[in-house]
């Protein structure tokens, strides 16, 4: 059985997808039989740069000021919302 994932070849960043800097994807490759699963971003050291910005203006912000017990929802809630959006594509093939 061929899975393939709808995943955008870009980088998730400060809340957002962006396209890499370089413009470039690469193949990812189902190392049981060799099929193009899908594309993800290449990314470099521009996007390291933009990234780490993002998340230091997280982290000066309401971000820097969670809780733990905060932090520990929002890691649950993620959790729930990457299993619903990226597996399932997965899953139902």
């Amino acid at each position: 059985m061929a899975f393939t994932t709808k995943l955008p070849p870009q980088n998730y960043i400060d809340g957002q997808w962006v396209d890499p800097a370089s413009g470039e994807s690469i193949e990812m490759i189902c190392p049981s039989d060799g099929h193009v699963i899908g594309k993800i971003a290449r990314g470099n050291a521009k996007d390291i740069e933009i990234a780490v910005a993002a998340a230091r203006r997280a982290f000066e912000g309401e971000w820097g000021r969670t809780t733990a017990m905060g932090l520990l929802e929002t890691a649950t809630f993620l959790r729930n919302c990457r299993s619903q959006t990226y597996l399932t594509p997965w899953a139902s093939h």
